[in-house]
């Protein structure tokens, strides 16, 4: 598993989606090839950083969103319909952190 994004080994979020070894994130997340990480960053960041990194995985695959923005409930289930993806799953965590995870489609 990857993560990207507020990841610091990562100089700029938007830099081709390079990555970083998972080591900050919650221990109890559901499996998915890739994390992308944007809890403190505020809308339109995290739905840019999820198209940014669903890019890099072909369909079927499950990807990731962590984020603390509340704009997100609204905002995961609207791009999911325009990709065509499945929204799989929201759990909330700690400190209003919500953990989306999307199957591509």
């Amino acid at each position: 598993m990857r993560c990207w994004n507020n990841c610091p080994a990562q100089s700029n979020p938007f830099d081709e989606m390079q990555g970083c070894d998972v080591t900050e994130l919650p221990a109890d997340l559901p499996e998915a090839a890739a994390w992308v990480d944007e809890r403190g960053s505020l809308c339109p960041a995290p739905i840019i950083a999820l198209g940014k990194a669903a890019e890099q995985w072909p369909s079927g695959t499950v990807i990731g969103l962590l984020t603390d923005d509340a704009a997100a409930a609204v905002d995961v289930p609207a791009w999911c319909r325009m990709r065509s993806a499945t929204l799989l799953d929201s759990i909330e965590l700690a400190d209003s952190v919500v953990a989306y995870t999307v199957e591509l489609g």
